[in-house]
């Protein structure tokens, strides 16, 4: 009878424990399926913010929706991974970089816990960011030493076949350009094109800014014509690329700039009269994007063309 009575008891705590369990896999579920749709409904809209005068609004929804995923997931899961790397742009884009470089180092402490090595894709993502981050900041030493491991990596295998090993071969362009290095930038620029043309063609964000300073690296080297012709060859697909990425419509705001200087420029051959007398509203749309980004009068400059100093006060 003691026997029995003890096995019934052993059971019913086995039984007990397993019941347990699976209400706390029912919970476990529960929880990540609620981060989920949380992710479905914000996540588009923050990206879509991004580059706009929103976009430091989002950094505090992006940290709750990193902090939800991290108590539901865990911080070393790669689902809470990708919250924290679009955490981390988000504070770059808001030029909050050493907030964005702690977050890149906590990835890439995880990336290391992981057994990931620095010819992983997933690690070469975060330290071509890094790389790019640091240099937005000024620290260009350290931003140079990272992008030329990170790129002496990618050819090596395979040619950095996959758009997380050209992230940091479109930092070094920048960095090149900034130095004055034009030959080595266009260099630079065409490979990441061509890897990502070949490998990645989906991968439409890295494939515009490898554009934009293919172009860029080109009229530093005085083939302004050929570099013009990339950015209008972007504007030309302007609809599609900015309906494929929301995020793109800042940059298609300096395509449309350029192509209203393009006709002053044009109108003053015949006119020169007539050259400062663009339309009102296009004059307005330009200045207006010229003021939200001061970045864009370089970029704009060194294709060769004169911004009006009226048109950036």
């Amino acid at each position: 009878v003691v026997i029995g009575v003890f096995a019934l008891g052993m059971v019913a705590s086995v039984v007990l424990a397993l019941r347990q369990a699976e209400l706390a896999a029912q919970r476990q579920r529960d929880a990540e399926a609620q981060v989920d749709r949380m992710r479905v409904a914000i996540e588009p809209l923050l990206d879509a913010v991004q580059l706009s005068k929103l976009a430091d609004e989002s950094i505090e929804a992006r940290g709750r929706l990193l902090q939800a995923f991290a108590e539901v997931y865990g911080p070393h899961h790669p689902k809470t991974n990708s919250r924290r790397l679009q955490f981390a742009l988000s504070l770059r884009g808001a030029r909050r970089y050493d907030e964005a470089i702690a977050q890149y180092h906590v990835l890439l402490e995880v990336a290391q816990a992981a057994g990931l090595r620095v010819e992983s894709k997933g690690v070469q993502r975060i330290m071509g960011d890094l790389a790019d981050t640091l240099r937005m900041k000024g620290d260009v030493s350290a931003a140079r030493a990272i992008c030329e491991e990170c790129v002496w990596v990618a050819d090596q295998l395979n040619d950095g076949c996959d758009g997380n090993f050209q992230q940091a071969r479109l930092a070094l362009t920048c960095l090149l350009m900034d130095a004055g290095d034009c030959e080595r930038a266009v260099a630079e620029a065409q490979c990441a094109l061509d890897a990502l043309a070949r490998c990645q063609p989906e991968a439409i964000g890295q494939r515009v800014i490898a554009e934009s300073l293919f172009a860029d690296a080109l009229c530093g080297v005085g083939r302004q014509v050929e570099g013009r012709a990339v950015i209008a060859g972007l504007r030309a697909r302007a609809l599609e690329l900015v309906t494929q990425m929301p995020t793109l419509k800042g940059v298609a705001r300096e395509w449309r700039a350029q192509a209203v200087l393009e006709r002053a420029e044009e109108l003053a051959k015949s006119d020169p009269g007539g050259a400062a007398m663009m339309r009102e509203a296009e004059a307005r749309d330009v200045a207006d994007e010229l003021r939200r980004e001061p970045g864009v009068v370089g970029r704009l400059r060194g294709r060769g063309f004169v911004v009006a100093p009226a048109l950036v006060r």
